[in-house]
């Protein structure tokens, strides 16, 4: 089997108010439920991030889940579940070929970030699909998701929900 068939890429992000991602390099929040829907929604899949959002985890991988890092300089990893590559034209191509891993599901391929990433993202045609988590929350912030035209429809969003006072809904976009 020399490649798969295309998968659906899907951007998923959560976001405060004004649209922002994080500070210094991190999420000015602390959300378990977005944490578990990420989880949830992720596991199995292969993931497309920057190289800061892969700094963030410090340096170790998620569980279940294929790394696909970009970088301006790639590095060649010998983990299996760990892909550098130099841009986002060729993480979509990439997304073409064999899982790394067996139990790799090849259905659909996210983008988790960072905002450079996600800008890149927002602006390729293969990306149809957001899945975004709306925290109300005013916070201080130096990375922000791009603004979303109006190509993007709301295709499905969860009821309201809070975690100790923090507001938050977690809403499908397509386009």
């Amino acid at each position: 089997m020399s490649s798969v068939a295309s998968p659906q890429i899907v951007v998923i992000a959560a976001l405060s108010n004004h649209r922002v991602l994080g500070l210094n390099g991190r999420m000015p929040w602390h959300l378990p439920p977005d944490l578990q829907h990420f989880k949830h929604t992720t596991m199995g899949c292969r993931m497309v991030m920057g190289h800061t959002t892969f700094a963030g985890f410090g340096g170790r991988l998620l569980p279940g889940r294929e790394h696909v890092v970009l970088s301006r300089h790639p590095l060649v990893s010998v983990n299996p579940a760990l892909r550098y590559l130099s841009s986002f034209e060729a993480a979509i191509d990439f997304s073409q070929c064999p899982p790394l891993l067996a139990e790799t599901r090849t259905d659909q391929i996210f983008v988790i970030g960072g905002a450079q990433i996600y800008t890149l993202a927002l602006s390729h045609p293969k990306v149809r699909t957001l899945i975004l988590t709306h925290i109300n929350l005013n916070t201080e912030g130096d990375a922000f998701f791009p603004p979303l035209g109006r190509e993007w429809h709301i295709t499905e969003q969860s009821p309201l929900a809070s975690y100790q006072g923090l507001g938050y809904q977690f809403i499908t976009y397509e386009r």
